[in-house]
C-alpha cells in the first residue's frame, strides 16, 4: 500500500466513522420528532393544520 493510499484509508475511515454518528444522531432526532408529534397529538386533538404550519413556519421561513 502507497502512501497515498494509506493516508486515503485513515481519511475514509474518519468519514464512515462520522456518518455512523451522523445516522444516529438522526435516529435519535427521529424518534424524539415523533415524542413531540405524539405530546402535540394529545394535547391538541389531532390539530393537523397547526402542525404543519409550525413545520412549514420553522423550515421555510426565510
Amino acid at each position: 500500500m502507497s502512501n497515498q493510499e494509506a493516508e486515503l484509508k485513515v481519511l475514509r475511515d474518519q468519514i464512515d466513522s462520522i456518518d455512523r454518528q451522523m445516522h444516529q444522531l438522526l435516529n435519535d432526532r427521529a424518534r424524539c420528532a415523533q415524542k413531540v408529534a405524539e405530546v402535540k397529538e394529545k394535547y391538541q386533538a389531532g390539530d393537523a393544520v397547526f402542525t404543519v404550519l409550525s413545520v412549514k413556519h420553522r423550515y421555510c421561513a426565510g
